[in-house]
């Protein structure tokens, strides 16, 4: 005699149910970090990559790293000046693949201040190709030019400089507090213009993270929108889960927010951090 196979009471059933989703449940944060761990790795090697690309650069100009000619090197050309003058022009001999400009943790952000609806190609891979303007999240600092009477003052890490942010001819921004000196004292290293500049402690390159006093934007890795701009610089509600830097000898650190300090004033946009 055959025996017959009884079925799941629903009872049964709803017990199974509740355990597969309390797995889920668990699992799903570890599956969060081990993705956030992920592109923290991939934006580490790209911003290693990128290094590389200034050093082979130097290595072929006496030292000298490509020049930032624009305001701040998170646009690989503006426009504001030729293009052969641009940071495009110099390494486009070194930096075969664009890809390696943008952040894993932006691969698929949408600019919500205009109607992009993909910033990765209309802001990096069409004008790359096209050698039009284009900007990318990954700042570069070496050999920075100080044009268009823009001027760079190194903070002692996390003091406030009472400057006004953007504070140039027809220009935009407008930092809190009226005119002053910055705290002085040991500062953050200059950002290198050569080889023989860069060290350990120097900066070459990272995100931009700035407070120019009547907003603030944090291209990082935040689990806040990236064009977050709120009238008060803070990185707790900009969702700051970390911070990349890659410093003149080739190493590239990833900070905590506790770690991230105000360490450079420019004449515009304002207070930049890192």
């Amino acid at each position: 005699m055959t025996p017959r196979s009884r079925a799941f009471t629903l009872i049964e059933l709803l017990v199974v149910i509740s355990i597969i989703a309390l797995l889920i449940a668990l699992l799903l944060p570890s599956l969060g970090q081990a993705k956030l761990r992920a592109y923290s790795a991939r934006c580490i090697a790209n911003i290693r990559g990128q290094q590389q690309v200034e050093f082979a650069f130097a290595a072929d100009h006496d030292g000298a790293f490509p020049a930032v000619r624009s305001h701040i090197g998170d646009w690989y050309w503006d426009g504001s000046h030729p293009y052969e003058q641009s940071i495009r022009a110099q390494v486009e001999d070194y930096l075969v693949d664009p890809r390696l400009l943008w952040c894993p943790f932006k691969e698929h952000f949408t600019d919500s201040l205009s109607a992009d609806s993909n910033v990765y190609e209309t802001r990096l891979l069409r004008p790359w190709r096209e050698k039009t303007p284009n900007w990318t999240f990954y700042l570069w600092v070496g050999n920075f030019q100080s044009a268009q009477g823009y001027q760079v003052t190194y903070l002692v890490p996390g003091s406030q400089y009472s400057g006004r942010g953007g504070a140039r001819s027809g220009g935009r921004g407008g930092g809190r507090g009226g005119g002053g000196e910055p705290v002085t004292g040991v500062t953050e290293p200059p950002w290198p213009r050569n080889i023989g500049e860069a060290t350990a402690g120097s900066l070459l390159i990272t995100h931009r993270l700035f407070d120019a006093g009547s907003f603030s934007q944090y291209f990082s890795h935040n689990t806040a929108p990236p064009l977050n701009l709120p009238e008060k610089f803070d990185l707790k509600s900009a969702g700051l889960v970390e911070h990349p830097v890659g410093y003149g000898d080739g190493h590239a650190v990833v900070k905590s927010p506790a770690e991230v300090k105000s360490r450079v004033y420019h004449t515009w946009p304002g207070t930049f951090y890192y």
